[in-house]
């Protein structure tokens, strides 16, 4: 099981309605559609199981207002 506040292939942009996930993954999922996608912006996504946190891509909230390190290591001195 797998709970997800959107859905794309890696590299792609984020689907916009349920009918574009079940068009690019195929109906052998079960997909809960709570209507058109209301922000332009995927979340910011956060491993927090590593110590430090990694930042594992940027939305809306960024890695300085975080405070941690940008997707792919620190920032530059």
């Amino acid at each position: 099981m797998c709970a997800a506040s959107s859905a794309n292939r890696r590299g792609e942009g984020p689907a916009t309605c349920a009918a574009e996930v079940v068009r690019d993954f195929g109906g052998d999922l079960l997909v809960l559609d709570g209507g058109g996608r209301r922000g332009l912006s995927p979340s910011t996504v956060v491993d927090l199981t590593r110590r430090p946190p990694v930042l594992l891509r940027e939305g809306p909230i960024t890695a300085g207002e975080l405070g941690i390190d940008e997707p792919g290591g620190p920032r530059p001195a």
